[in-house]
């Protein structure tokens, strides 16, 4: 059964103490900010109790502990600066609670806390760059092999880069026409056939779209023969 009147070891508690409420079954970490010189009875928490009534099983003349979480102390800004040396001036500029001294514990000190916070916020910081760079470097490595690959494919001669029905069709232009074979601007897998008619060029790509001119239709109706889908000029 636990003691709920106050000990010799009240001076183990003060300003800074690191402290659990012996009545949680899963403590936070709270840091005792202010012992004001007033007992249980006399502190108000609401406009109707004091500390004495929200612990009615501790004596009235307890000694009120005034504390803040560690995690919202080190996040509040206010203090971010604060040592831990000298109360914190209430209200304070966070959420605190009051305990009687009698439900508080001792488990260590706001500095070697905040010591402990900072080294895994510095440790949670690390692996976060560590996963940045990973991830930067993954990005960097596919952007590479896509680049290797299209430059691969850039080396290919457009002549190879011929369909089976590109190089039918260029075979049946050829008989009446100059026919030369270019690499397509817009797919470095692919080729163009580009045929001189009536002082005219015609571009015809691998699916047998063909660039405007006079006789661009015809074009497409012989292409529309080779290549898979139908012919079509630019429009």
């Amino acid at each position: 059964m636990v003691d709920k009147t106050e000990t010799e070891t009240d001076d183990d508690i003060e300003i800074s103490t690191v402290v659990h409420d012996i009545e949680d079954d899963d403590p936070d970490d709270a840091v005792v900010i202010n012992t004001p010189p007033i007992e249980a009875h006399e502190w108000t928490v609401t406009d109707t109790d004091t500390v004495a009534n929200t612990n009615p099983e501790y004596p009235d003349e307890s000694t009120v502990i005034v504390v803040a979480f560690l995690s919202t102390l080190t996040q509040a800004s206010a203090y971010s600066d604060w040592g831990g040396t000298t109360p914190i001036e209430l209200p304070a500029d966070c959420q605190t609670y009051a305990f009687p001294r009698g439900r508080l514990c001792r488990v260590g000190t706001y500095s070697q806390q905040l010591d402990q916070h900072r080294h895994q916020e510095n440790q949670s910081n690390f692996e976060t760059d560590v996963s940045d760079q990973q991830q930067q470097q993954q990005t960097q490595n596919e952007d590479k092999d896509e680049d290797e690959h299209e430059d691969k494919s850039s080396d290919i001669p457009p002549v190879e880069r011929l369909t089976t029905g590109q190089q039918d069709l260029r075979e049946r232009l050829s008989d009446r026409s100059e026919v030369v074979v270019e690499g397509d601007p817009d797919d470095q897998t692919s080729a163009v056939l580009v045929v001189n008619k009536l002082g005219e060029e015609y571009r015809i790509t691998a699916d047998g779209t063909v660039s405007e001119g006079p006789v661009a239709n015809r074009l497409a109706e012989v292409a529309q023969e080779y290549l898979c889908g139908d012919a079509q000029t630019e429009s």
